[in-house]
């Protein structure tokens, strides 16, 4: 099979995902570290704080440009938003090499939030910046007329508003779980009698990434689909979600403390403040995508449909002859 130029970069923005999720659940990991230190670390952090942004906006970016809703709107983003990443990736790498060089940081691998800081973040920020270099050249060297795959958006104002606040909140609660997801595995206790209550959750946490691949990949592909086709996909996720949840509320019964035995190192800030939000978090993370989209299609589909006696409602030519 011949891998096109979309393919390719549907695949960079997974790869991308899957380093964002990494860099983000470290993020909030060492924020829980911090709580109640003494110093701030904002001045030590800050080029690592600037990483973790510059990694998470590229993605952003990424997505926009990867599904945008029309040829001036890609101009746009791909001239802003790839100035101000190239710029932003600069700038936090030039920080990293300041602070090694003024002994703020011992070296270029001194460890801390993970065991090649600062040399990963730096890589990193090259990336950003390299990345963000090439969008603002595509930008202004954007041929106009090229044949493209636009994604309109079809719904109403107040929905475009309420997506825009939710989907971005989405997508960084899918990047922690999905970061959990991959971690749990270096640190289950294997030998625990409660492994497979442990199961469920990680099943779970890999539910929304696994998710927005499918929506990425196979589903938002520049087709249209039947209405009655989609409702079919958003059940069967719907389904498959409710059975993780379901899998999951049974480990709860059976064993209350399993996430706080076998988990607490992946949430930290939850249990340092006794939130106990896990077991909404996920369920609701995994739960809810599904079930809004089952709804939304079940409701349009039943306002579109046409009165089944049309002859009742509306005489035929014939009927009104006679």
């Amino acid at each position: 099979m011949k891998l096109t130029q979309r393919t390719l970069f549907l695949i960079l923005e997974a790869l991308l995902f899957v380093i964002c999720s990494a860099v983000f659940f470290t993020f909030i990991s060492s924020v829980g570290n911090l709580i109640g230190a003494s110093d701030s670390p904002l001045k030590r952090m800050l080029p690592y704080y600037l990483s973790v942004v510059g990694a998470i906006y590229l993605l952003f970016v990424s997505h926009i440009a990867l599904f945008p809703t029309n040829e001036k709107k890609l101009q746009k983003t791909l001239k802003i938003n790839g100035i101000i990443l190239a710029a932003w990736g600069l700038l936090s790498a030039v920080l990293i090499v300041i602070y090694v060089v003024n002994h703020t940081y011992s070296s270029f691998i001194m460890g801390m939030v993970s065991s090649l800081f600062p040399l990963d973040y730096f890589l990193l920020d090259l990336l950003v910046m390299a990345v963000g270099a090439f969008f603002a050249y595509q930008g202004f060297r954007f041929p106009k007329g090229a044949e493209r795959t636009y994604f309109p958006y079809e719904h109403s104002l107040t929905r475009k508003i309420f997506a825009s606040i939710f989907r971005p909140l989405y997508v960084l609660v899918a990047l922690y779980f999905t970061g959990a997801f991959f971690f749990c595995v270096g640190i289950a206790n294997y030998g625990s009698s409660t492994w497979w209550c442990m199961l469920s959750l990680w099943l779970l946490m890999g539910v929304p990434g696994a998710t927005l691949f499918y929506h990425e990949f196979f589903y938002k592909n520049g087709k249209d689909h039947p209405r009655e086709q989609s409702l079919k996909i958003a059940l069967c996720a719907l389904l498959g979600s409710a059975f993780f949840v379901f899998y999951f509320l049974i480990a709860i019964l059976v064993k209350r403390n399993f996430i706080v035995e076998d988990a607490t190192a992946l949430f930290t800030i939850d249990f340092m403040k006794s939130w106990n939000l896990v077991p909404f978090a996920a369920t609701f993370e995994a739960i809810l995508p599904p079930a809004i989209a089952y709804l939304s299609l079940f409701i349009s589909i039943r306002k579109g449909k046409k009165p089944t006696n049309v002859a009742a409602e509306k005489p035929t030519e014939e009927t009104a002859v006679k």
